[in-house]
């Protein structure tokens, strides 16, 4: 008797297909591996100001900026108009949250960048929120005091 195996291999397949688009993290490790190589530049950014509804964009005040991330969790911070390149480091943090609409834990993504200040006065502190890290592109988010920036990078 010869069974028929197409349809449990068809259904397998979509399953694997749809789950691998649904929008889940990237695992640490593919994150940090994308992250690394090629220069990184600031697309396009926007600031959103607490109570304000359209955002605005700021790219103009980061589009000097370039980022290197190497495989030892260190970074270079290039500014193009000072012609300076400030050392820092980074690292990818993750987290887990009660989800109360879906009444589970979610991996919650963070990649923190730290980057030293010229002349050793002080540092920079970035965080950016649950990220996408793709081969080309990074978008991010960042909450402050005063309202939320929103980053474009591409190499």
């Amino acid at each position: 008797m010869k069974k028929n195996y197409i349809f449990p291999v068809l259904l397998l397949g979509a399953t694997i297909l749809f789950s691998s688009c649904n929008g889940s993290t990237t695992s640490t490790e593919t994150m940090e591996a994308r992250l690394i190589g090629d220069t990184w530049s600031f697309d396009e950014v926007c600031f959103n100001p607490k109570g304000a509804t359209p955002s605005s964009d700021v790219t103009e005040n980061w589009d000097q900026y370039r980022v290197n991330f190497f495989q030892d969790y260190t970074l270079d911070w290039v500014d193009t108009d000072a012609q300076d390149t400030l050392p820092g480091f980074w690292y990818v943090y993750e987290d887990y949250e009660w989800d109360a609409e879906d009444q589970q834990n979610e991996l919650v993504q963070t990649l923190e960048i730290t980057v030293y200040e010229p002349g050793g006065n002080g540092e920079r502190y970035i965080v950016w929120e649950d990220p996408y890290v793709g081969t080309k592109r990074i978008k991010a988010r960042q909450k402050t005091g005063t309202g939320t920036y929103k980053f474009d990078l591409r190499r």
